[in-house]
């Protein structure tokens, strides 16, 4: 059996943990310390300022606004009718 590398190993190894899943796979999860990244970090002097909240779902510093998705809302008309199907009384 030939093993597969998803990922590059960029650290030191801490720790790893084999699982075996119901489909006879076997798998290595490995956990890995890397070293900070700060010269990869850019320095800015931008702030971003975010306000969500239930009417708008984010207003940013600017004013731009993005609506609220209102997903819940969809859902449950979603749900409704078929929670009245399967009602057992």
């Amino acid at each position: 059996m030939e093993a597969k590398i998803h990922r590059e190993i960029n650290g030191k190894a801490k720790g790893v943990w084999v699982k075996k899943y119901p489909s006879s796979k076997w798998y290595a999860i490995l956990q890995v310390e890397k070293e900070k990244e700060k010269d990869k970090l850019l320095p800015t002097d931008r702030v971003v300022s975010l306000d969500m909240g239930i009417e708008k779902f984010v207003v940013d510093h600017r004013g731009t606004a993005i609506e609220n998705p209102k997903h819940l809302d969809k859902t449950i008309e979603r749900i409704k009718p078929l929670q009245r199907k399967n009602k057992t009384v």
